[in-house]
């Protein structure tokens, strides 16, 4: 048992401070645990309730780091656990901050998917294989992918073909001079490495050279 020789708050707007033991030790608290606890000076505390008054501070320093980081940006769900076990104590608190995040949609790798989607086909004019992969890379399960591109398909269809078209004529400029059939390579190996699939960038290469002025 210690005794509270003085609780100090230390970052009022963190909502952090620090108690002072008879023992000698310092440690660092969430003020929610102080009421959480009853703690005050004078009071007797174990070693069990000190454990859980510091396993708290662990959760409530990931669960204010989370929060922070969501209310900038969108960020999957495996991307926001990486970043949260690079600072935990104690694992099990990267969980239970997961589970918050989730219950209150600050992380929603459904929605994050499809706005990623939309400013990629957009925005950056990338094909389906490349999103597909992008987003797999980030954690984001392959039927989520799935399912928010068939969505969106019918939506993106013709900003999906403009930009496909768009990068072909772009590209074969670079390449004028050279070869009908090395051209026709280059932009195969370009678009392919954009992410689009076979199909769509045969069709995209056949229209561009077919409407040279």
């Amino acid at each position: 048992m210690a005794k509270i020789l003085k609780i100090e708050v230390t970052r009022p707007k963190k909502q952090i401070g620090e108690i002072h033991l008879s023992d000698g030790r310092k440690i660092e608290t969430h003020l929610e645990s102080v009421y959480k606890y009853f703690l005050d000076k004078g009071k007797e505390i174990d070693e069990e309730t000190i454990e859980h008054i510091i396993d708290d501070y662990d959760y409530f320093a990931l669960r204010s780091y989370g929060i922070n980081l969501v209310g900038r940006r969108f960020y999957t769900e495996k991307e926001i656990r990486d970043k949260l076990k690079e600072r935990a104590i104690d694992y099990r608190n990267v969980q239970k901050v997961i589970n918050q995040l989730l219950k209150y949609d600050y992380i929603n790798d459904e929605i994050y998917a499809e706005k990623y989607i939309k400013d990629a086909k957009r925005i950056k004019k990338h094909g389906n294989i490349k999103i597909k992969h992008n987003l797999m890379q980030k954690g984001v399960d392959e039927n989520i992918i799935s399912k928010i591109l068939a969505d969106t398909h019918e939506e993106l269809e013709d900003s999906n073909w403009d930009n496909i078209v768009k990068l072909c004529r772009k590209k074969r400029k670079s390449y004028i001079g050279q070869e009908p059939y090395k051209i026709k390579q280059k932009l195969y190996q370009y678009l392919s490495r954009r992410g689009y699939v076979s199909g769509e960038i045969k069709k995209a290469i056949e229209y561009v050279e077919s409407h040279q002025d």
